[in-house]
Parts: C-alpha cells; sequence; structure tokens
C-alpha cells in the first residue's frame, strides 16, 4: 500500500508548490498534466533508483501534511488579489 500513498503524497505536495507559484488556479487542466507527470516521475524513481521500503509512510503523511497549507495559500492569495482588482476597479469608476 505504501507503493500508493507516497508517489501520491509527493506529486500532491509538488504540484501544489507548482499551482501557488504560478498562479494556476485558473488551468485546472495543466494542473492535472502537472500532477500525472510528477506521480509518473516518483513512481519510476521508486522502482528503478531507490531501494525498497526507502521511502517510509511517515513521508506520505508529511508531504500530504504540507500539501494543506500550500493549497490554503494558493486560495487565500487567489482571493486577495480577485479583491485587489475589484478595489482597483472601484478607483477607476
Amino acid at each position: 500500500m505504501e507503493a500508493v500513498w507516497v508517489p501520491l503524497s509527493i506529486a500532491s505536495v509538488l504540484t501544489a508548490g507548482v499551482a501557488l507559484r504560478l498562479d494556476m488556479s485558473q488551468r485546472p487542466c495543466w494542473l492535472l498534466v502537472y500532477f500525472c507527470f510528477f506521480l509518473a516521475l516518483e513512481m519510476a524513481a521508486e522502482h528503478w533508483l531507490l531501494p525498497e521500503g526507502t521511502l517510509g509512510m511517515e513521508i506520505a503523511w508529511v508531504c500530504f501534511g504540507l500539501t494543506i497549507p500550500l493549497t490554503a495559500a494558493s486560495v487565500l492569495w487567489r482571493r486577495y488579489e480577485r479583491r485587489l482588482a475589484e478595489a482597483d476597479a472601484e478607483d477607476a469608476t
């Protein structure tokens, strides 16, 4: 079961980081592409490069735990930008 959860967690934290850094909240299709790329890369690395049992469930818990604040920061940043744009539009009128 670890063989599935660890790559999923690492792919999710990397995708959340990309979403925050590149502001991809309006492009969910690209987020899915990034997630699939990171998942395939991680599964290939675990299969061919890392010894069996190198990454335990602790890594999955940490990565899933880091995904939550990154996702929250991305959502809050998007809200802040929207409010800033609305304030600028009101000032322009």
